[in-house]
């Protein structure tokens, strides 16, 4: 029988110590009640929840935990005001969805009448399995909901800022390319050098290739630098740079031979008698 091993990140590290002291009102004692047994059925997700992806096989083996040595920690529910006598849960979906495959009738809750919002994205962000876009919807609902910073959402859920400006940063691709990111769980780098792309061409090809799981961050970073993405140059502007730039330096020359006030030989006289007249060419050709 598989038994089920806690999982560990160094985020979820990071975070374990700093949930407790987090001075946030969410998180106070004062507003969890005892705890009571919850009718399974009565018992909802919250639909506003950022979390949206559960793997089926990890709640599978949950189940066989809970089945062998009992729910260790009960679920966070509130009440749900839209049903009598329901509840909707504010942390410990997967607990809810664990137990319901085993038939369990009830299951140990606790009534949590805070600050729900809050707790529940807490909850989902310390969880190592969440994807690097269900993280930044949950970050990003979290600056929304408590009107944080990007620098005081890092502070208070010690993460470097430089994390939360990628995060939120990511959410500006293509939402129906988030929901398939999300469920690949495409790292955050490589998502991130997709967002800094600014040829929509070139970034629909590297999204695309990255769902097919063939763009790695450094191959990310190559796409953005291809010569062939560059914007052409037309014969005809490079012919324009180069007689500009000619035609400037002719220019500066004439004007040293002026300054110099000597006299010049044959060869040199005979040199501007030839360019004055090809000049006077060209102008006659195109009407000037």
């Amino acid at each position: 029988m598989a038994k089920f091993k806690p999982r560990t990140s160094p985020f979820l590290d990071r975070q374990a110590a700093a949930t407790k002291t987090l001075a946030t009102p969410f998180l106070r004692d004062s507003q969890f009640k005892h705890t009571f047994e919850a009718i399974v059925a009565d018992i909802q997700p919250d639909p506003q929840q950022s979390r949206k992806i559960f793997d089926d096989d990890e709640i599978v083996e949950l189940a066989r935990s809970i089945d062998s040595r009992g729910l260790l920690q009960p679920i966070l529910v509130r009440q749900d005001d839209s049903r009598p006598n329901g509840w909707i849960i504010v942390a410990g979906e997967r607990r809810w969805r664990a137990v319901s495959t085993l038939g369990w009738e009830y299951i140990p809750a606790i009534e949590y009448d805070g600050d729900y919002v809050s707790a529940n994205l807490v909850e989902n962000l310390l969880r190592e399995d969440l994807s690097p876009v269900e993280e930044a919807q949950g970050v990003k609902k979290l600056i929304s909901h408590n009107g944080w910073s990007q620098s005081e959402a890092g502070r208070q859920l010690c993460i470097p800022q430089s994390r939360v400006n990628k995060l939120i940063h990511i959410l500006d691709l293509p939402e129906d390319f988030l929901v398939k990111a999300a469920e690949k769980k495409l790292p955050l780098n490589t998502l991130v050098a997709i967002s800094r792309e600014p040829q929509s061409q070139v970034r629909d090809e590297m999204m695309a290739k990255a769902l097919e799981g063939g763009l790695t961050v450094l191959a990310a970073h190559a796409a953005r630098t291809e010569k062939k993405y560059r914007t052409p140059v037309s014969n005809e502007d490079k012919f324009s740079k180069s007689y500009v730039n000619t035609a400037q330096k002719f220019i500066k020359n004439i004007s040293v031979i002026k300054e110099r006030s000597q006299s010049l030989t044959d060869e040199e006289i005979a040199l501007l008698h030839q360019s004055m007249d090809a000049i006077n060419d060209i102008l006659a050709t195109i009407g000037k």
